[in-house]
C-alpha cells in the first residue's frame, strides 16, 4: 500500500474517526427521535420491545420462594474446593461471573459457613457487602446461583 493509501486508511478507518462517525449518528438519531412523533404510542405494562421482553418480568413468578434476609444457609454436596471449581470451569455453569460476587468473596463465604456450621443470609450480605447495595445485589444474586449448584443450601430443604 503507498503512502496515499495508508493515509486515507488512517483518516477513514482510525478508531478515533470511527468512535467519532458513530457518536455523531447516535446523536442524529436521538435528535430525529425527539423531534419526531410516536408512531405507535406503547400499551402500559408491554414492553417497547415484543420480541425481547425483559426475563426478570417474564420469569418473575417462576421461583418457589425468594431468598430473604431470615433464611439460614450451610454448606452444600458441591461445597467441596474441587467440586466448587469444577463449577467455575465449565462455560455453562460459569455463565454470568461477571455478575456475581469475586470468587474470593465466594469463596470467604464458604469458608464462614463451613465454621460456622451455617449463616443466615443477613449474617452474609450484613459481613460481605457493607451496606453496599450493588454489592448487596450482586451478593444475593451469588447466593442464589450457589443455592442452584448445591454449593450452599437453605437450612430444612
Amino acid at each position: 500500500m503507498g503512502e496515499n493509501g495508508r493515509q486515507w486508511t488512517r483518516q477513514m478507518y482510525d478508531w478515533s474517526v470511527v468512535i467519532r462517525a458513530y457518536e455523531a449518528l447516535w446523536q442524529e438519531l436521538a435528535e430525529l427521535r425527539s423531534n419526531s412523533e410516536t408512531t405507535t404510542p406503547l400499551t402500559p405494562g408491554t414492553p417497547p420491545y415484543p420480541l425481547c421482553d425483559d426475563p426478570c418480568r417474564v420469569f418473575a413468578h417462576y421461583p418457589t420462594q425468594i431468598l430473604n434476609q431470615n433464611q439460614v444457609l450451610s454448606l452444600g454436596s458441591m461445597a467441596a474446593p474441587e467440586k466448587l471449581e469444577g463449577i467455575r470451569t465449565v462455560w455453562m455453569t460459569n455463565f454470568g461471573a461477571n455478575k456475581r460476587s469475586s470468587t474470593e468473596v465466594i469463596n470467604e463465604v464458604v469458608d464462614a459457613i463451613a465454621t460456622a456450621g451455617s449463616l443466615s443470609v443477613g449474617e452474609i450480605i450484613h459481613r460481605y457487602a457493607n451496606s453496599d447495595i450493588a454489592v448487596s445485589n450482586y451478593l444475593y444474586r451469588t447466593l442464589v446461583y450457589l443455592i442452584k449448584f448445591d454449593v450452599l443450601r437453605l437450612n430444612g430443604e
